[in-house]
């Protein structure tokens, strides 16, 4: 189970713009301490001259928060991801041979990413294929 000293505490990455950005700003409103980042610190950053309009969004912008706490959920379930695991697997992927490496993988329970992968390979595969790139679809896995 994963723990915090702090756990009202998010990290969110991609924060400079959109998604990232609407959640860190309700999640904050919520009470809860956000860490952002972002790759681009060039001004797109500021905020927006009209905030009264975040009162607009409604039921709307009650949904990052839902998804926050759905998401502490997973995380606090009894399988949920050991870090320990997660750092082993991260291990195992670096020793792993170029071209051998699979191109996803789940540590712990894999909450339905299994069958979203499944569904994403022959579409990938279709993509990779019309960049040209489709060596890479042949992957192995370990």
């Amino acid at each position: 189970m994963v723990t915090s000293k702090h756990p009202n505490s998010v990290l969110i990455t991609g924060a400079s713009r959109g998604f990232g950005l609407d959640t860190e700003k309700t999640l904050k409103a919520a009470g809860h301490r956000v860490f952002a980042t972002m790759c681009e610190m060039n001004g797109r950053r500021k905020e927006t001259a009209d905030n009264a309009r975040a009162g607009e969004y409604s039921d709307i912008g009650e949904i990052p928060g839902k998804m926050f706490e759905i998401f502490m959920g997973i995380f606090g379930d009894a399988n949920a991801p050991n870090l320990h695991n997660v750092a082993a697997t991260i291990a195992k992927l670096i020793d792993t041979a170029k071209g051998k490496r699979p191109n996803r993988v789940v540590v712990g329970a894999p909450f339905g990413t299994d069958a979203a992968n499944t569904a994403i390979a022959p579409i990938q595969s279709q993509v990779l294929l019309g960049l040209g790139l489709d060596a890479l679809s042949h992957a192995k896995a370990v």
